[in-house]
């Protein structure tokens, strides 16, 4: 798997003590390529020092110029040109690790918004402890790296329930799929869960998967807080019980009673949301089908 990284440079104390640091975070993350994101100065006075740190060791390093040093607009769009052109190359946007270390704060600031544009990339960056002039001493470097998709699951999860509001189940089942692996606070994890859950349910229920949406629905309602706290406890009984009287029909060996209400109220109310969808020939159909009933 191939990883690349853009990094920020700036000119630090010596210029040594930024370019020991980004060495240790290229060597840390081990990349393929990295692009040196740079002034006119950190270009002349600090890039150098890295490479010749780095000299030898068959990572392929670009240089980016950007002097435009405290214009975060105009660094974003340059910066994201640069994530770009590695995706054109055969890089994942999970693949590329965008450190913010060094640099000027709208240089960072830029780059986190790169990696926050690309939803999957990766940040890093490296602290420790200050000195009195408030810079990380030499010595007592530690990276983290994390992603920024984990920052973002309340937005995510926000998303999903407009989904889910407007009977977009499949939508909305992707949306919380792509970002539960990215973890975030227990809290938003496990309402994330819940209404994948729940969108599961429902959307299975839309596909006449009768056992199956009943089975998923099963899972939550065990769990009244998040129904209240979603505002759906009430609705969710109803349906449930609904539901369950429909799939039972369902089972039943004989097959001479199985157009039971509440099945021609779900058919009747499935076409109603396929005609405010606009999908009339879905709706057509569910109508042809409750009349045979």
């Amino acid at each position: 798997m191939k990883k690349a990284m853009l990094i920020t440079v700036g000119t630090g104390r010596d210029r040594t003590d930024i370019a020991k640091a980004i060495v240790k975070t290229i060597r840390y993350h081990n990349p393929n390529r990295v692009v040196f994101l740079c002034t006119s100065k950190s270009n002349e006075e600090t890039v150098c020092l890295i490479r010749n740190d780095l000299f030898g060791c068959g990572i392929q390093m670009d240089n980016s110029i950007h002097d435009a040093l405290n214009d975060v607009q105009k660094l974003f769009f340059e910066y994201l040109q640069r994530a770009e052109e590695l995706i054109r190359d055969g890089f994942e946007p999970e693949d590329i690790v965008c450190d913010y270390t060094s640099g000027t704060k709208a240089m960072s600031a830029a780059l986190v918004g790169v990696a926050f544009d690309l939803e999957t990339a990766n940040l890093s960056y490296i602290h420790g402890d200050r000195d009195q002039g408030g810079r990380v001493t030499p010595g007592t470097e530690q990276i983290t790296c994390f992603s920024p998709v984990s920052l973002m699951q309340s937005r995510a999860l926000t998303s999903a329930c407009d989904l889910f509001n407007h009977w977009h189940f499949a939508p909305a089942i992707d949306l919380l799929e792509k970002h539960l692996p990215y973890g975030g606070p227990q809290e938003i994890v496990e309402e994330m869960k819940f209404l994948r859950d729940l969108s599961q349910g429902y959307y299975q229920w839309e596909l006449f998967e009768l056992k199956s949406a009943l089975d998923k629905l099963s899972l939550c309602k065990t769990n009244k807080t998040l129904r209240k706290k979603f505002g759906i406890d009430d609705a969710f009984g109803k349906n449930y019980s609904l539901l369950s009287k429909i799939a039972q029909t369902a089972d039943r060996q004989d097959k001479s009673n199985i157009y039971c209400p509440e099945r021609l109220a779900s058919l009747c109310a499935n076409a109603r949301r396929r005609y405010l969808e606009g999908r009339y020939e879905d709706g057509v159909a569910r109508l042809y089908r409750a009349l045979e009933f």
